[in-house]
């Protein structure tokens, strides 16, 4: 239903090397969401990237396509007609015409499309942080024009070792320190929804990522949403020098186009007399 395929580009070649999903080593979009996720034509919805790994000031850049393919194959608009820029603002309104017209165009091309039930158009976003690394995102926004549309899950609270960890407050952790993390979505914001005759309720699926140190897993969901993360040990360190400061980030996602995230501060020490301290 709704997907995003994020890819980075170096500007001297690639590494054969690819790093773990929940790394984020440089310059990353972790997430692009959309509100609504799900919206009727005529109609605008609001975009949102989770850019992650910046060295410097981020610069985007959005596209929109109308009739665009299968976003695992990159970007591909069938016809240029059907291409919007939508300019370098941080936060875009997307604008979605009246789509008669341009579906009358794509069945004659030899396209069958129900907008009743539901198409998916693609957006791009590319962004620069100053150096020679972009990265880019594409989302699918569903266009429809069913009464029952998608919105955006919440997330509520992210507990550390079974106590709150407010979006406001670092914690202290040691080097090689284990720490247990669980999220809290808001069940009323996850709806109920007709899937080929049969009613069924949307499920949380968090994606986890982090600076440095390792997850469990890198996907939780469902009746195990909750995850560990591990402070990397003195032998796993590049060129940190301990203490120093990570970002940790959160993506909800309801498997229909819907999303939300949520971010945290982690300070790595050598040691620490009581675990999961907050941050100075």
């Amino acid at each position: 239903m709704a997907a995003l395929v994020g890819m980075l580009t170096a500007g001297l070649g690639c590494s054969g090397d690819l790093p773990d999903v929940s790394d984020v080593e440089k310059l990353r979009v972790l997430a692009v969401c959309a509100d609504p996720p799900e919206l009727s034509d005529p109609g605008e919805s609001t975009l949102r990237a989770l850019v992650a790994g910046e060295t410097g000031d981020v610069v985007y850049h959005w596209e929109l396509c109308l009739l665009g393919g299968d976003p695992t194959m990159g970007f591909e608009c069938r016809d240029e007609d059907a291409r919007i820029d939508l300019g370098s603002a941080v936060e875009p309104t997307v604008p979605i015409p009246d789509l008669d017209p341009i579906l009358a165009a794509a069945e004659a091309a030899g396209y069958t499309i129900d907008i009743e039930d539901g198409v998916d158009v693609q957006v791009k976003v590319t962004v620069t942080d100053g150096s020679d690394i972009r990265a880019e995102a594409i989302k699918q926004l569903r266009i429809s024009r069913k009464s029952d549309q998608n919105s955006n899950p919440a997330l509520t609270g992210l507990d550390v070792d079974g106590v709150d960890w407010p979006a406001d407050q670092g914690i202290v952790v040691r080097l090689g320190q284990e720490v247990t993390l669980l999220p809290h979505a808001d069940e009323a914001r996850l709806q109920r929804y007709d899937d080929q005759g049969v009613e069924v309720q949307e499920e949380a699926l968090y994606s986890w990522f982090a600076e440095t140190g390792s997850f469990q897993k890198d996907r939780s969901s469902g009746e195990f949403p909750d995850n560990t993360w591990v402070a990397p040990t003195r032998d796993e360190l590049d060129d940190r020098v301990p203490p120093f400061e990570i970002g940790l980030w959160l993506v909800l996602r309801d498997r229909r186009g819907g999303c939300d995230w949520t971010q945290r501060r982690i300070r790595v020490v050598e040691g620490l007399p009581q675990a999961g301290a907050p941050a100075p």
